[in-house]
């Protein structure tokens, strides 16, 4: 799955989830999760914002969404975040992100999710 940039800015009210180091020290790349609810506050919606080296800036990605009715914002943060790290499981070789808590998900969390997809790898480590 490629990211393409969807807008310039991130909406108003987004919350930080968690953020990702990928790659060797000096040739990896960093991504930053945010979650949003949808402009009629119906649905949770997970963004990633990165630096793209083509235009030089801060480029954002819708990746995902889900109904809000019912689900709480940390719950839709770990729900939106797997699904998006599992379709990305295979493009990021074997290795596995290295994530640092936002406000919304904690270190526990993280390595919860972590280890969820990437079992082998957290058993490693």
């Amino acid at each position: 799955m490629e990211l393409r940039n969807d807008c310039r800015r991130l909406p108003r009210g987004v919350r930080s989830v968690l953020s990702v180091k990928k790659g060797a020290s000096g040739f990896g790349w960093a991504e930053e999760y945010w979650l949003s609810m949808s402009p009629k506050h119906r649905e949770w919606v997970l963004w990633i914002s990165w630096f793209d080296h083509d235009t030089g800036r801060i480029a954002n990605s819708r990746v995902g969404s889900c109904p809000r009715t019912g689900v709480t914002r940390s719950s839709a943060a770990l729900e939106l975040v797997r699904v998006h790290w599992r379709s990305r499981r295979d493009a990021w070789d074997a290795s596995v992100p290295r994530a640092t808590a936002g406000e919304i998900l904690s270190t526990e969390q993280i390595e919860a999710l972590t280890a969820r997809i990437w079992p082998r790898q957290a058993l490693e480590a």
